[in-house]
């Protein structure tokens, strides 16, 4: 993204319609969203948050990544979380060949790395990913990686249930909470009834909502 202009390299029209448009949420109609928000919380607190947040859009991305990435973000701060996530695919990623209009565009190095594959993260051991500097959250991804490509933790099979449902085997993977369950559903599962509560959240339930 480059101010209010959004470039996307290595694809043709039919990538944009199949991949793009459904990752990037273009096919929801946040228009009525919006106008069902203003509907109900007119001269609100909520009419203002709307206002404050249009154009914003939950991505729906690749479930295994949702759920490694928001068990790293446990207890964490975003631009920490951005250089685990950004050292793991480093160690374990495949290298992504980046173009000279692209490179336009892009902050950092010339090289970039996909996400490690569930394959080979399950293959790590947890010292291996210790040396990423992510803590005791290391135990927690080692965890989720085996039980999804043992089979245990069906990913696709998790997105087919109810909400609740989907929440509650989530935590089955050591270290997984209804927090981080709760984002994994919503952002990588399509789970759009999911309402993760964090501690902003609280706070602005008992200031605003406290009735």
């Amino acid at each position: 993204q480059d101010g209010n202009t959004l470039y996307i390299y290595n694809s043709d029209v039919a990538d944009f319609e199949n991949i793009w448009t459904p990752f990037l949420g273009l096919d929801r109609d946040y228009t009525a969203i919006s106008k069902d928000i203003l509907r109900v919380g007119e001269g609100t607190v909520l009419e203002r948050a709307e206002k404050y947040g249009r154009g914003i859009r939950i991505l729906r991305q690749d479930a295994f990544e949702a759920v490694i990435s928001f068990i790293i973000s446990q207890n964490n701060n975003i631009p920490r979380i951005k250089k685990i996530i950004e050292a793991m695919s480093i160690a374990y990623g495949e290298r992504i060949e980046v173009s000279k209009e692209m490179m336009a565009h892009i902050t950092g190095g010339a090289e970039k790395y996909s996400f490690p594959t569930v394959e080979r993260l399950a293959g790590l051991g947890e010292q291996d990913l210790r040396e990423l500097k992510m803590g005791f959250r290391a135990a927690y991804v080692l965890d989720a990686a085996t039980k999804i490509h043992s089979g245990e933790l069906d990913l696709d099979a998790l997105a087919a249930l109810c909400t609740d449902e989907c929440i509650d085997a989530l935590q089955a993977v050591k270290g997984i909470g209804v927090k981080v369950a709760s984002c994994a559903a919503l952002f990588g599962m399509g789970k759009y009834d999911a309402f993760p509560i964090d501690v902003w959240i609280k706070r602005v339930a008992e200031k605003y909502f406290a009735d």
